[in-house]
Formats: C-alpha cells, sequence, structure tokens
C-alpha cells in the first residue's frame, strides 16, 4: 500500500490530526512533538492518542512519524545540549508508548568539527541510553568544516 500524507500541526491533538489528514485524502501524516525550535511539549491525553490507535487499528490511517525539534543535536560538542536531546528523546520517546509502532524521526545533528566526528558515528551515542523498535534517523552531514 503507498502512504501519502503532510505535515500536520499537533496543537489541537492526536484525534484531530487523524481527522484532518482522512479530511484530505491522506492514509498517514507528520507531526513535531513539540515546538520545532525546541522547547516544552504540550502534555498528551492518553484518551486523544488512543482514538488515533483506533484509527490505526481499523485500517484507516497507516503509521505516523512524530518528528522531534530540529535543535535536537545529541552530536553537539557542548554538554547541555547534548543533556537537551537527551531529555527530549527521553520525553518524546515515553509519549510515543501512547501510540506503539510508529515511527520517531529526528536529525542526529553535528560536531563543530566533522572531519573527525561524523554526525552518523556520533549520534550512536544517543542509542546507549534510550532504544525503541520505532526510532528512525533521517541523517543530515553537516557543512562546518
Amino acid at each position: 500500500m503507498l502512504y501519502l500524507g503532510c505535515h500536520l500541526s499537533s496543537s489541537k491533538g492526536y484525534a484531530a490530526m487523524g481527522r484532518t489528514a482522512l479530511s484530505i485524502g491522506a492514509n498517514t501524516f507528520q507531526f513535531f512533538t513539540r515546538n520545532p525550535r525546541g522547547g516544552a511539549a504540550k502534555s498528551a491525553d492518553p484518551a486523544d492518542a488512543a482514538v488515533l490507535v483506533q484509527m490505526q487499528q481499523d485500517g484507516q490511517l497507516g503509521r505516523v512519524v512524530a518528528h522531534a525539534p530540529y535543535t535536537l543535536n545529541p552530536c553537539s560538542k557542548d554538554e547541555r545540549t547534548r543533556e537537551f536531546a537527551r531529555e527530549v528523546f527521553e520525553s518524546d520517546l515515553q509519549r510515543m508508548e501512547l501510540t506503539p509502532g510508529n515511527f520517531y524521526n529526528f536529525h542526529p545533528g553535528c560536531r563543530a568539527i566533522c572531519i573527525t566526528s561524523t554526525p552518523a558515528a556520533t549520534s550512536s551515542r544517543a542509542w546507549k541510553w534510550r532504544r525503541s523498535k520505532f526510532v528512525t534517523c533521517s541523517t543530515r552531514f553537516c557543512g562546518r568544516i
């Protein structure tokens, strides 16, 4: 089956995103887990998430993609930036458990000197503290030298 969707606002919750996707003829969608620039996430409502899960179980929607904020940088040379990434990962992956079997997309970030520390190699450290079967990684290569 071909899955087609778009990026939807999560401001009104999981069920609203599912209904919006169906109303435009989509059978999947992507959403930011929080503001794309980072920061606090809106609290998740388990009952609302259950409505989306039911839509998926009924075959109305396929798997959806939760997108981490762009500011996530587990490869940073700055410890506070890496800590923020760990906090966001943990929070987002706990939230993803409300909608099991879906995907989590993140960009692994970049160190200031990418010649000796590539994003793909460095981001493997982030996996050590939390692994999940529904995590995917969208790799962006660093342009700084």
